[in-house]
């Protein structure tokens, strides 16, 4: 039995963030077992908007994002340790969501993402903007639109 050929939002867990639809995509699913099937275009630049993402969203940063950021860095859990002056411990419980990041934490955190991840220099006014007492999980809606993807309001 051939797979059904769809088009529309999927929900996209593979990026490591657990609140990230990708729209009007083309996907595939299998009639008896409802295994998708799908190939997401432009993965680097998906990547780069989910960064520019979590780094301006204006509450403090989850366990989840600790963690994507850190992966996105490309760095080895004792280097992101040295950088936040964090145990292994504390990196772990950080990203597990078992302790919450605090706000120079926070802050560095960003200011590093923005610097390697995006090539910007972070807006400090953007950092002040952050509402300290809370650490909500991004939610993202992106559309690609020619080559780049756009987020689009959920």
């Amino acid at each position: 039995m051939p797979m059904e050929q769809l088009r529309g939002r999927l929900w996209y867990r593979a990026c490591g963030l657990s609140n990230v639809w990708l729209a009007d995509l083309e996907y595939r699913t299998c009639p008896l077992c409802g295994c998708l099937d799908y190939t997401v275009p432009e993965v680097r630049s998906l990547f780069r908007k989910l960064v520019e993402a979590v780094i301006f969203k204006t509450t403090m940063l989850c366990g989840e994002e600790v963690c994507f950021l850190r992966d996105q860095l490309a760095l080895p859990v004792h280097d992101f340790a040295r950088l936040l002056c964090l145990s292994l411990d504390g990196v772990q419980a950080l990203e597990d969501g078992t302790r919450r990041i605090t706000p120079l934490e926070d802050r560095v955190l960003r200011v590093v993402a923005a610097q390697q991840c995006l090539r910007w220099r972070f807006p400090l006014d953007r950092v002040n903007a952050v509402d300290l007492t809370r650490a909500d999980a991004t939610r993202v809606l992106l559309k690609l639109s020619g080559r780049k993807w756009r987020m689009v309001s959920m």
